[in-house]
């Protein structure tokens, strides 16, 4: 279906090349195809410093093209939730990619309340 210019696809990491659920947790080898033919890549949130670096070199000049996947529940994270996510989203702004934020309902769930981690 033709959507027009305005529309951009997006791909999540969650597939590798064969088409299985593997997590990648960045743009790597194995997702770099779907990357190229489409607008930019999702990622996991699972990443770390390695999985950043991965993604830069890989994406060239289409760095901006990466939205490192920050959980703002902190699902299995290094990082703790709500505004304690936010080195997870200055990770992703210095390594000069740009950001996707899961859940972002926290901040009308929990607001200001504790709130725990599901």
């Amino acid at each position: 279906q033709r959507v027009g210019e305005q529309a951009l696809v997006l791909v999540y990491d969650s597939l590798d090349r064969t088409g299985r659920v593997r997590y990648q947790n960045s743009l790597a080898p194995d997702n770099k195809a779907a990357f190229d033919a489409c607008d930019g890549l999702f990622t996991n949130y699972w990443w770390g410093a390695k999985q950043l670096a991965q993604s830069v070199a890989l994406a060239g000049a289409r760095r901006c093209d990466v939205y490192v996947g920050v959980d703002c529940f902190a699902r299995n994270t290094p990082y703790a939730a709500g505004p304690a996510c936010a080195p997870a989203c200055a990770a992703a702004r210095a390594a000069g990619l740009s950001l996707a934020l899961f859940a972002p309902g926290w901040s009308i769930e929990c607001g200001g309340a504790q709130c725990a981690s599901e």
